[in-house]
């Protein structure tokens, strides 16, 4: 009996192993940065607040209608988190607009000339009346053409994850197999003996 719950432990170990490193190594990796606007329908040149959460300590700045857009503001997050007073630009036309986050991203030596963002996080607003006219969606199409790189440390860290896993599950699969042998050579002495 003792036998049948040490497998079944064992068995269960190893296939919350198998579905969670795979799934703590893809967690791991995704940015959860995160921009919230309010109110989020303002008139040109009003103000609107900005939160963000999830930042580094690296400076981060919001552009206008995609990664490319004009930057509004650069802001120094605290502990990862800001809160920041925007005027929207007196001239920005009517309909919605998406501000985007950006973070210098750190490279693999630590620093960051500035060339690497890091994950973006957006925020839509409304600008103007709500009934803004249907042709007005064109800054959305800018964030389709825009995109962001990844550091070398990334790719560093995704490395040494999935070999974390591959190891603990080679390690797994080492004890099972001494395992079944000491068992089978057991049952093989019992039989003999």
């Amino acid at each position: 009996m003792k036998s049948k719950v040490r497998w079944w432990t064992i068995g269960l170990g190893l296939v919350a192993a198998i579905v969670l490193v795979p799934a703590a190594s893809a967690w791991a990796c995704l940015g959860l940065a995160g921009l919230t606007a309010s109110p989020t329908a303002a008139q040109p040149g009003s103000t609107i607040q900005l939160k963000g959460v999830e930042f580094g300590s690296n400076p981060v700045q919001i552009h206008l209608d995609g990664l490319n857009g004009p930057v509004l503001a650069t802001i120094a997050p605290t502990s990862g988190i800001f809160t920041q007073s925007l005027t929207l630009p007196a001239d920005l036309s009517n309909g919605p607009h998406v501000l985007v986050a950006t973070e210098s991203a750190v490279t693999a030596n630590g620093l960051n000339n500035g060339a690497a963002n890091g994950t973006p996080a957006r925020a839509l607003i409304q600008v103007g009346p709500a009934t803004a006219s249907a042709a007005s969606p064109a800054p959305l199409a800018n964030l389709t053409q825009s995109s962001s790189s990844s550091g070398v440390g990334t790719f560093v860290l995704i490395a040494l994850g999935v070999a974390g896993g591959s190891l603990f599950l080679a390690a797994g699969g080492i004890f099972l197999a001494g395992a079944f042998s000491r068992r089978r050579r057991a049952e093989g002495e019992a039989v003999i003996g």
